[in-house]
This record gives C-alpha cells, structure tokens and sequence, in this order.
C-alpha cells in the first residue's frame, strides 16, 4: 500500500475557511486527490472532510494546521473507502433511515435541534453529504465484522472463568472509565508528524473541545465511532505505562500522547472506582459556581474566569463575586445530585476535592468555574462480580474489535492506493 505521507500540498487545498462552496467546487471538482483500488477520492471529497475535521475540532483554518491534520484526514478517508468497498463485495447495504438515525443521534449528542447539524454544516460551506458518507462507512463496517467474524468468534468457559479471576484479584483496587484517541505511525517517516497531531489534538481537548468529537475525527481505534469511550478497565489489565497514567489523574482531565505499539494513545479519564465499590461520581454535591459571560472578546471572558479560580478559597468567596465583579449568576447553586449532570461536567465535579475551583469550563454561557461545598451519598456497592454472560459478551466485543483491527490492516495492505497530491 502506498504511503499515505503527504509530501506536497496542491494550492487549492491550502484555501481559508472563507472560501465559499462554489469557488472551492470550481478550483478542486476535476482533480483526484488519492485513487483506492479502482475508486478515486476527490480533491473537493477531501477539501470537505478537511473543513468538517477543522470545523468540529475548533483548530483554526491555517496551512500549518492543514499541513499537520491533512494526512490523517486523508487515512480516515483511504480507509472508509476500503470499509465500503469490502460492505459492496459482500453485498452489505445501509439504509437511507438507518444514516438519518445516525444523524440525529449526532445531533443528540451535541445537543442540536432536529435539522440543526445540517445548518451548522451550511453556515461552513460543508454540504450534509460529508458526513452522511461518514456515517455509511461507519455502519457499513460494523455491519461487514459482525457478519464475517461473529461466527468464528469462540469464548470458552475457561476464558470467562480467567477473567472472573483476574476481576476478582482486582476487587478492592482500582478501575478506570477511560476514552481514547488513537493515532496510527504507518512508518517511521510520519512519526514526526503524527507526534505533532496529537499534541495539538492534545492542546484543543484542554482548551475545552470535546473528546468524543475528536476521537470521531481523529482516532483509528474501533472505538473511534463511540466517540472513544473504553469500558472499566482493572488496573490489573493494563500495561505499565498505561496504569501509571490513568492511575496518576483526575476524573475529566486527559493525558498523553503515550507511544504505543501502533502509534500514538491520548486518554481521557472519565471516572474512577475501587472495584467492587461505589463510582465517585454517585451521591450529591452542594455546588457554588461564577459564570463570565463571553461577550465579544473571548480571550479576555477566559482570563477573567482563570482569575476568580486561583483566587477563590470557599463557597462564601463566590456568593460575593456577583457584586464585586458584576456577575449575577454566581454564587451557590445548592445541592445536586450527580447522576443529573452531563457527562462531561459530572466528571470533572467528581474530580474535585471539597474547597477546589475548577479550572474554567467553557459552555453557552461562558466560562464557568466551578466548587464543591459539600458531598453526600456514595455509599460502597454491593462488591458481587459480572455474571458468566456478561463476561463471555464483554470477551466476544474484544475479540471482535481485535479481529476487525487485523481484517483492516489486511484491506490496506491487499489494496492498491495512489496518492496524487
């Protein structure tokens, strides 16, 4: 397989956010940016996919950030186009309803209205088709795995009874909800470049963009499509590195890149637990928080919130914020229970220790910094195991994920690509 390593970039890909749909369309619409197999990937295929990845990570449109996230952007396209093209060998369709649910569940996740993606992706120049044909590929591929694989996935009841004993040597020691990024080095020409993606990728999940629309992006890992999102994992299953890492942050905090054997692995620690026992994030909290409205100048709404937390102390500090600072919607919010929160922002409270701002938390109304007063709840769970069918399936959706990895890597390296940049 051709080295997907861009060594050049043709102009009309190096253009600004501010070109419309119309003169990209003109300037890229006959040439072919890379041919697999027998099907090409166009430049204006590409341009678009490019924009959508710029555009739902929040990475500014610039050549240097072209530069580094174009060749990625390409993989994902090179391997999206082997997916389908295996799903037509097979004779594997998707349905138009089945892509229309996909949609909406994204636009669920983000909290849109119906409708509201496509007119997102309309005020950006990037026409719905973008990511209906994500979508395709992505269920097209689910579909071929399970129906080419799942019959000669085989779990034996010594393999369930093994992982009952390694669940069980981990009882009162700790687990961890974690997501991932991963990025694939195809050879040791694009380490440098790879490396330079995910620290950037790195820099724009701290900077607040969520993790689940970067992994969907950016990730090569069959998790990708879940927006990363790993099960508990016991500390007894995870290589060194890997355990050291989770075990050293905070719920909500990421951490990386950790080279790998593949490539390179960026973590988000959702929540933590010691086995057996009740996840941090049960219970309630009495919360206090300070809102900066975001007005017209971000940078200086982001200062302002990054000063109110390294100079808060206690809750008491926040009710007066709304006179001293002219902020009406600080000071304590009373008591929450956790469970109702949003994912994102329960894990970072489940963070905190009693006393601790937050580091500002970007949202519709601003930035946020919030503390806990107080907890309640939380009480240790019953500490019972998994049950055998439980086991068996989790090991048969690892296997899967395992096999699926190989089936692609034998796609990439049967198939024929040219890249024409």
């Amino acid at each position: 397989m051709a080295s997907l390593r861009i060594v050049l970039l043709a102009a009309a890909l190096l253009g600004g956010a501010a070109a419309t749909h119309a003169t990209a369309h003109a300037e890229v619409v006959d040439r072919v940016a890379a041919v697999v197999n027998d099907e090409a990937i166009t430049a204006l295929e590409l341009e678009m996919r490019l924009r959508l990845t710029l555009l739902s990570s929040r990475l500014p449109d610039k050549p240097d950030i072209r530069q580094r996230v174009l060749p990625q952007t390409l993989r994902k396209l090179v391997d999206e186009r082997l997916q389908l093209q295996e799903a037509t060998r097979l004779k594997i369709a998707v349905s138009t309803e089945e892509i229309t649910k996909a949609i909406a569940a994204i636009e669920s996740q983000n909290r849109m209205p119906a409708g509201g993606l496509e007119k997102v992706l309309s005020e950006a120049n990037i026409p719905l088709s973008t990511v209906e044909r994500q979508a395709k590929a992505e269920l097209s591929w689910r579909k071929v795995v399970r129906q080419t694989m799942m019959s000669r996935v085989k779990v034996g009841d010594d393999e369930v009874q093994a992982r009952i004993e390694m669940l069980r040597a981990n009882l009162g020691r700790p687990e961890y909800l974690a997501a991932e990024i991963m990025l694939a080095v195809d050879d040791p020409e694009s380490e440098a470049d790879v490396r330079r993606l995910a620290d950037r990728i790195l820099a724009q999940l701290r900077e607040g963009v969520p993790f689940q629309i970067l992994a969907r992006q950016f990730s090569q890992s069959a998790s990708a499509a879940g927006g990363g999102d790993l099960d508990w994992l016991p500390e007894n299953s995870l290589s060194a590195d890997v355990a050291e890492t989770l075990g050293s942050m905070r719920p909500g905090t990421v951490a990386g890149p950790l080279r790998t054997e593949e490539g390179y692995q960026i973590l988000l620690l959702r929540d933590r637990r010691i086995a057996g026992q009740a996840s941090s994030t049960e219970g309630a909290v009495a919360l206090a928080q300070a809102i900066v409205p975001m007005g017209e100048d971000r940078a200086a709404a982001r200062k302002q919130a990054e000063e109110i937390a390294a100079t808060v102390k206690s809750c008491a500090d926040f009710d007066a914020l709304a006179k001293t600072r002219g902020l009406p919607q600080s000071g304590r919010i009373g008591t929450i229970e956790l469970a109702d929160l949003a994912d994102g922002l329960r894990a970072i409270i489940a963070g905190l220790d009693i006393l601790e701002p937050s580091p500002p938390i970007e949202d519709a109304n601003g930035f946020r910094v919030l503390m806990v007063c107080g907890r309640t709840g939380g009480a240790v769970q019953n500490a019972g195991l998994p049950s055998h069918e439980e086991i068996q399936d989790q090991l048969v959706q690892e296997r899967l994920e395992l096999m699926a990895r190989r089936y692609l890597r034998e796609l990439r390296r049967s198939a024929f690509v040219e890249v024409r940049l």
